[in-house]
């Protein structure tokens, strides 16, 4: 038995792949790169804008409650419970906190009472009686995950009292995060969408007058010299060609 060892031609690309492949591919990688910075930079910018937004409501409460702490007026009343309670419909939660535990707290237990009376982390609590603030996110209260920011309270003469919080669940923020990223991925796909389509009609318009032009040159190199060229360009290489 006689074995033919043929090499098998590999397979090349057509003048309108190639086309397409130059045209597209930028497009492509492009696109991509956009979007996955786009992505990037609006976490980061959702995240910045809610510790900005979490600082400004710890000031607030800080500010509302000094001058009672100064003269030693504080109490657990409605109008006090009302400041507290003001932003839930905004998604953040707010609490007064007594040295190291919550004095009024918005964060309430499943059964509808309030968080209070209970001690916060140690890492927090070292920190505020430094004077620093305390930002974080992953922070887990009553069960649930936090972006979370501190401030230090004190009283009339300088000396600690405790702190203003303001937390803001995670969920919320990635909820946030996710639709900017469908945003952005439904605007990758209008790209592709739009730009696709005229990918391929530009890369035919491109490519079937040089093969009308390729087929009559087999014409006449096989004989046949009435063969015709009827094509047309506009493209001036392609039209030098024709001509």
């Amino acid at each position: 038995m006689f074995f033919k060892n043929e090499k098998k031609e590999k397979r090349k690309l057509t003048l309108y792949q190639t086309l397409l492949m130059y045209a597209l591919l930028p497009l492509f990688v492009s696109t991509m790169i956009f979007s996955a910075f786009t992505v990037l930079k609006v976490e980061s910018d959702l995240e910045e804008s809610t510790y900005s937004k979490l600082e400004i409501t710890t000031n607030a409460i800080k500010a509302y409650f000094e001058w009672d702490i100064a003269k030693d007026i504080l109490e657990k009343d409605d109008i006090s419970y009302k400041f507290i309670d003001s932003l839930i419909n905004e998604d953040i939660e707010q609490t007064l906190i007594k040295d190291n535990e919550r004095f009024m707290t918005s964060i309430r237990n499943q059964d509808g009472s309030r968080f209070e009376d209970t001690k916060i982390g140690d890492e927090v609590y070292e920190a505020l009686k430094k004077g620093e603030s305390y930002k974080q996110h992953d922070v887990v209260i009553n069960g649930e995950k936090y972006y979370v920011c501190y401030t230090p309270v004190y009283n009339a003469d300088g000396t600690y009292w405790g702190a203003a919080f303001a937390g803001e669940k995670e969920e919320v923020v990635n909820v946030a995060k996710l639709e900017a990223v469908i945003a952005t991925t439904i605007i990758f796909v209008l790209l592709i969408t739009f730009f696709l389509p005229l990918g391929l009609f530009l890369g035919k318009k491109i490519v079937l007058p040089i093969k009308v032009v390729s087929n009559t040159i087999k014409e006449l190199s096989n004989g046949n010299l009435n063969a015709e060229l009827e094509a047309s360009s506009h493209v001036n290489e392609t039209i030098t060609l024709i001509a």
